[in-house]
């Protein structure tokens, strides 16, 4: 969970190791930073290619997220990974990314779309618990119809 921030970290301090006058020195040296994180350059390979998988990771969830699944979710996911990193190592992640979506996509008839997060479900419940404001004493139960009408338009029709 937090890889991204670990590998956002790490190349930091290589930039700053590759220019060193991106640093103030007057409390550390140049020395003591190679000292101290000069190991980092030996796994810099490692880090490039943890950093381009996240990438390609964020780039489908995000699609997924946004979007949901359906038939022109898999052709957008497509798309965006064809635009990032091509190595050997990054190609069976987008192999593997691909494959994944086309599965969930797959039982969705064309037009049809089911969402790809639990973000919406969530907003809509911290938007319900804003409507209710103080009468929450009385819990969910009369109010469980607002809730319904978060998610579209009402009408009287059956």
């Amino acid at each position: 969970m937090n890889l991204q921030s670990i590998t956002t970290w790490a190349e930091k301090v290589l930039a700053v190791l590759g220019g060193p006058r991106l640093v103030d020195y007057s409390s550390c040296s140049v020395n003591r930073l190679n000292e101290k994180f000069g190991w980092l350059r030996e796994d810099r390979a490692e880090i490039d290619l943890w950093s381009s998988w996240l990438a390609l990771t964020d780039s489908t969830l995000d699609i997924v997220r946004r979007y949901g699944y359906s038939s022109s979710t898999v052709k957008n996911v497509e798309k965006a990974l064809t635009e990032k990193s091509n190595t050997p190592e990054t190609e069976l992640l987008k192999t593997e990314l691909v494959e994944i979506v086309k599965a969930e996509s797959s039982n969705r008839s064309e037009g049809k779309r089911t969402p790809g997060s639990t973000e919406i479900l969530e907003s809509s419940f911290g938007k319900l618990k804003e409507i209710e404001g103080d009468q929450s004493r009385s819990g969910f139960t009369s109010s469980i119809l607002i809730w319904a009408a978060l998610f579209g338009a009402t009408t009287t029709k059956r």
